[in-house]
């Protein structure tokens, strides 16, 4: 848009807004008001873009989480750096703001937890970039996962009211509405698009939401009878579908719900593809190419019988076609190899919300039986592999039986997957698995995140990087050129000093800018060893109390995260971090040392902050348990260096960088296999890890008697429910400990630190989603690129 239509847009938007004059108008309002006209910016792309893709094979994306974080920066910088710095230019003259003020007033779209979502939201920014015709399903939660409130230590939920100021990026099309059709009801779904511009590009692409509403959402009738909750039933039933991101399953009720939420999402995705299409008409080599569906972990796998109870009872088709047809189209993502979190659904709760669909899953059930059969299988091996015993389906096993594809996300995930959790499997389908080592994107965990570094990687190597990842390794000719070193030094520092602003402002920590940031952010799970990290602080405090004027490298301590709301033990892990941040912040005899900052409500924004600003990038979960990670790959390319074990990406990581210029330490997964490990003799035998267990009981961290750490102690000494320290955390301590001394001294010798540093972000070129969706594209979907001009 030129001039003139931006100030009569900004103005028009503002009107609309807000009744005030533009001075008087809220921070929200202007935010809000801008959002629109960027909106309408891309209008045109949009259109563009949509008749480029009906000319080919369109790729969906099915993902139950989509953390894409806040978008008027991100949105800003894809207009272009003309337009880009012409908005910059009027927004202060109309608004009487900078740009930069105005993002602090969107809220970070509540749809997603951690990993899975930010992949998925990474994913379509890539797609959009790279010209892939990919189209993103989700569904608009009302109150996201939760908000995340520290009181007295511990980790509190409340609703995440993302959208009390209304929505800023997401429009309502009523005209497009679906109806979803349960066992006893028929709900509407309404969806919601967001756009997804790329960079560099004229590709805009949609990302929809599904919202959850009554098709009667009031009963007069039953009103009139005085049935007053009963004449709003309807409307609290649609409403608790799309209210949160995934609902405590401790209890039936919650499972309940759960499913249905993931039920509602796969019909109403499937219907929208459906009507866009006549299959019947096609031919059929026609049919098994007019789509490809990527299912984002288990989540979704419910859309496979689903789709074909559509087309078979809804279409005409005969099982036998619609099979073909879901073998052809659907692809399945495996993203962990936790028991826990490869869904199983009991019977009972499937036939209560979808009976015409249970039956379809009991019919594909008995025909990979058959299949089975057919190639040599004897029954034990039939049952393990089974969609259905017992009462209980396994989604994973539903995925993968009728999956085109089946892919890890990390080279090792992927080799385990097929060696060991999934060998049975891939015996039976070899040609079904594959790996598709996951990426992050460079325009938000770079771009945006670290703008002046950004500006600085353009002067020494030039702009392409931005839409080419792979030019970043021109980067390695510079790691001896000190004039280079010192601006990348001075940039880290000036991203601590912003850090360090931010956390004094949100919490009151003072920490010192020149302190090692040693910054774990992830989901709170035993197995990602939160608490390990904590018993390493637990030992240095120990040792500053016992020695305090000795010369130490300051040291601050970064932890944010979410636990789950039924995982008491990942809540008594963040009750300790809490606890030695409150110990440790407060002892005058530390002082700025060592500090200790939980991140309170832990989301993207704060991760832009992080990632540029990190010195130490902490990946330490058990080997063999994280499939890949996208945080490790956040860090890299914003100049980190990695402290962790050969487990997910970061074997990658090392690859890519070299072990010398990181952090590795632990034990192989064939070495704690062979260990014979048990932590009872270790804790006799190892002063270490005797101290770190006592830790837990020794009532330095006991909060006035309020809290004790005994089901803590009881995982690693004494778990009556599953082995004692299951997670490795006494057997990997002390070379974890040795390692962190390392870091400790060799963070003095600046230069040579730096140049690390450095090194690692030269060399984070093959984690970019760019990579991930090129790979995805044409190795498993089978599309292509459509560049708008």
């Amino acid at each position: 848009m030129d001039r003139q239509t931006w100030i009569n847009n900004l103005m028009a938007t503002m009107y609309l807004e807000s009744s005030r004059p533009v001075d008087e108008a809220s921070m929200a309002a202007k935010a809000r008001a801008l959002a629109t006209c960027i909106r309408i910016a891309f209008h045109d792309r949009r259109i563009r873009t949509h008749r480029a893709y009906e000319k080919g094979k369109i790729a969906c994306y099915m993902s139950l989480e989509y953390l894409i974080g806040k978008s008027l920066k991100t949105h800003l910088q894809a207009l272009g750096p003309a337009e880009e710095a012409l908005v910059r230019e009027l927004v202060p003259e109309l608004y009487g703001v900078e740009v930069e003020e105005l993002f602090r007033f969107e809220p970070d779209a509540g749809l997603g937890n951690g990993g899975l979502g930010r992949l998925a939201a990474c994913f379509m920014d890539a797609a959009a970039t790279k010209g892939v015709p990919l189209r993103g399903y989700g569904l608009r939660y009302e109150k996201g996962m939760f908000a995340q409130k520290i009181e007295d230590g511990f980790q509190v939920e409340v609703g995440d009211d993302w959208l009390k100021d209304g929505d800023m990026w997401g429009r309502r099309h009523d005209d497009e509405m679906v109806p979803v059709h349960f066992k006893d009801f028929t709900l509407k779904a309404i969806p919601y698009d967001y756009i997804v511009p790329g960079y560099e590009t004229n590709n805009v692409n949609r990302l929809r939401l599904w919202r959850a509403e009554a098709m009667n959402d009031f009963d007069f009738q039953k009103f009139n009878k005085f049935d007053y909750l009963g004449a709003v039933s309807e409307r609290a039933i649609a409403e608790n579908i799309t209210r949160v991101l995934y609902p405590n399953d401790a209890r039936r009720e919650g499972q309940l719900l759960r499913f249905m939420q993931q039920y509602f999402f796969a019909q109403a995705t499937l219907r929208d593809l459906l009507r866009q299409g006549d299959l019947k008409s096609m031919a059929p080599a026609d049919r098994l190419n007019a789509l490809a569906i990527q299912l984002n972990d288990t989540h979704p796998v419910i859309a496979i019988p689903e789709g074909i109870r559509i087309l078979v009872n809804e279409l005409g088709f005969s099982f036998e076609e619609a099979l073909q047809i879901a073998e052809h189209v659907f692809n399945y993502t495996n993203h962990t190899i936790l028991q826990e979190a490869m869904e199983k659904w009991p019977v009972a709760i499937v036939e209560d919300v979808c009976p015409d669909t249970l039956a379809v899953i009991y019919r594909l059930n008995d025909h990979y039986a058959g299949v089975m059969r057919e190639r040599g299988l004897d029954e034990s091996a039939v049952r393990k592999m089974a969609i259905v015993d017992k009462g209980v389906i396994y989604m994973a096993h539903l995925g993968i039986h009728v999956a085109s594809k089946v892919n890890g996300v990390a080279e090792l995930h992927t080799r385990i997957l097929k060696e060991r959790e999934l060998k049975n499997f891939s015996d039976l389908y070899p040609d079904k698995f594959m790996n598709v080592t996951n990426g992050v994107t460079p325009r938000r965990f770079l771009m945006a995140a670290n703008p002046l570094l950004s500006e600085a990687i353009d002067d020494w190597i030039g702009t392409g990087w931005r839409t080419d990842f792979s030019e970043l390794a021109k980067l390695k000719d510079l790691v001896d050129n000190e004039a280079v070193i010192d601006r990348f030094k001075a940039i880290k520092r000036q991203n601590k000093v912003r850090l360090a602003e931010r956390i004094e402002e949100a919490f009151g920590v003072r920490i010192n800018p020149d302190s090692i940031y040693d910054i774990q952010i992830k989901r709170i799970h035993e197995y990602k060893r939160q608490l390990m990290y904590g018993f390493y602080i637990h030992h240095l405090y120990k040792e500053i109390k016992a020695d305090p004027a000795r010369a130490r490298t300051p040291r601050t301590c970064i932890f944010g995260g979410k636990s789950a709301p039924g995982y008491h033990r990942a809540k008594g892990i963040i009750k300790y971090i809490t606890e030695l941040a409150r110990v440790i912040n407060n002892d005058p005899d530390v002082g700025d040392q060592l500090k200790v900052v939980f991140i309170e409500n832990y989301d993207v924004s704060w991760a832009e902050l992080l990632v540029s600003a990190a010195d130490v990038s902490e990946q330490i979960s058990t080997v063999g348990k994280e499939a890949s990670g996208t945080g490790n790959m956040k860090f890299m390319m914003n100049g980190t260096v990695t402290l962790g074990t050969m487990d997910g990406a970061n074997i990658e990581i090392f690859e890519e960088a070299g072990v010398e210029n990181n952090y590795v330490f632990g034990s192989s997964v064939e070495e704690m296999e062979a260990s014979g490990y048990d932590p009872v003799v270790r804790y006799g035998e190892d002063p270490l890890a005797k101290e770190a267990v006592d830790s837990l009981t020794d009532g330095l961290l006991d909060d006035g008697g309020s809290f004790k750490f005994l089901d803590l102690r009881d995982a690693l000494m004494d778990n009556k429910s599953g082995p004692n320290d299951e997670y490795y955390l006494l057997y990997d301590l002390r070379d974890y400990i040795a390692t962190q001394n390392r870091i400790e001294e060799d963070f003095r010798d600046e230069k040579s630190w730096y140049k690390k540093s450095f090194w690692n972000m030269a060399c984070a070129s093959k984690f970019t989603a760019d990579r991930s969706i090129m790979t995805y594209a044409n190795m498993i979907w089978n599309v292509e690129e459509q560049v708008v001009r």
